[in-house]
């Protein structure tokens, strides 16, 4: 007699006709990549044979999967009687052949293009902002991404890591970090690619106020936070510290007539800087000038350790110390010379003069006339000080320096 137990819907392998098998899987369609899928057909029987997609793959009973395809298998019976072919079994992975790619759409985020449920990390390990296609960068490091199928339960192949840096706001400075005496405020600037910034000081803590630019006007250490039109905040920026200058003394200039030179009476640390006319022309404790260098009339004192200014210190009047007045060029003259009021004769202007000017010694006009080849002006009324008059033509500048003594 035939032991003819079923098994699986099927008859045993001792049936004189062998039944068609049924395949068998460990997971439902569409198969997680990354699990390991097994197909398999009924046991007991003397051989097996798996095709894919009607190539022959197999003998085993149970057969290892990593691609999608259509599956079919049949068996030999102790008897020696092969059954037909199974049914088809198709196999298909989630998101197979799918690559998560990241992008960087803007300097603080990153993103990916698709609807499903995303898995973030950084640097390998897991971000709590999971779930979302795109984040911001809160760290500098390697991110990567997995697509997740809440329906499947599967989840797609990392995406290729994405190295990206994280913006770090940096405040700057216009002038220098002191409030010196006479100086009201300093300016302290925000990076231009910042979008949204907000000013603290953080002696109180509280904001000051949003703007890319802040005017400060009292000490304490100044930094910003910048947000982004979502409203993410980036990290604390540097800080930078405004503090209090002392105003240093104002120089006094005198002539020795013994050296034949301008000399500074007041004492200053060494390796300060001497200005005039914001030009440095001397940076040590004191300095001598030859009378015959007509640039300086008044000088500024400048301290290295906290970078504020002297006051100007009294003019020297050129005349007091006996300097000749040259005529530069040689071309054209000035009287008189020192001037104190009413009229100022030129000599020798050039016949196709246009404008005449008086410009102070920092080159600022202060006085404009269109030339008529008039050799006088009349009631000019300047303060004391070296003056230069201009007389300019289509081809060149005529120069020469007057003084003025009220």
């Amino acid at each position: 007699s035939l032991h003819t137990t079923t098994f699986f819907g099927t008859s045993t392998p001792y049936s004189a006709k062998i039944t068609t098998p049924n395949i068998m899987s460990n997971q439902t369609m569409p198969a997680c990549i990354g699990k390991s899928l097994y197909l398999k057909a009924p046991i007991g029987y003397s051989e097996y044979s798996w095709s894919r997609n009607g190539v022959f793959i197999s003998s085993s009973a149970v057969l290892s999967i990593n691609q999608s395809g259509n599956y079919e298998v049949k068996v030999k019976g102790l008897n020696g009687i092969w059954s037909n072919n199974s049914s088809v079994y198709g196999v298909s992975f989630d998101f197979e052949g799918i690559v998560p790619v990241i992008s960087k759409p803007t300097k603080d985020s990153l993103k990916t293009n698709t609807s499903f449920f995303v898995e973030w990390t950084l640097d390998n390990i897991p971000l709590s902002i999971n779930g979302l296609n795109g984040i911001f960068i809160t760290q500098t490091g390697l991110y990567s991404l997995k697509y997740f199928n809440t329906i499947t339960g599967c989840k797609s192949n990392k995406s290729t890591d994405f190295q990206a840096s994280h913006f770090l706001p940096q405040i700057s400075i216009t002038g220098n970090n002191f409030l010196c005496a006479g100086v009201e405020n300093v300016t302290l600037n925000a990076p231009e690619e910042a979008e949204n910034v907000v000013w603290f000081n953080s002696n109180s803590g509280d904001p000051i106020i949003f703007s890319k630019s802040l005017i400060v006007s009292d000490t304490g250490s100044y930094y910003i936070l910048v947000f982004n039109n979502s409203g993410y905040y980036y990290p604390k920026s540097n800080s930078i510290k405004i503090k209090s200058g002392i105003k240093p003394a104002t120089p006094v200039i005198t002539f020795n007539p013994k050296k034949d030179s301008i000399i500074v009476t007041e004492n200053y640390l060494s390796s300060n800087a001497w200005y005039s006319n914001e030009v440095v022309i001397k940076t040590n404790q004191s300095f001598a000038l030859s009378k015959k260098d007509f640039s300086y009339s008044s000088i500024q004192f400048k301290s290295i350790l906290n970078g504020c200014y002297s006051d100007f210190s009294n003019l020297l009047s050129l005349v007091e110390l006996s300097i000749p007045f040259q005529n530069l060029n040689n071309e054209i003259q000035v009287s008189p010379n020192p001037y104190k009021d009413g009229e100022l004769y030129i000599e020798n202007i050039p016949q196709n003069a246009k404008t005449i000017l008086i410009k102070n010694i920092k080159g600022e006009v202060i006085f404009a006339k269109n030339s008529s080849l008039d050799f006088k002006l009349k009631n000019i009324k300047l303060q004391d000080g070296i003056y230069w008059l201009e007389i300019i033509t289509d081809e060149k500048t005529f120069r020469n320096k007057f003084v003025v003594i009220n």
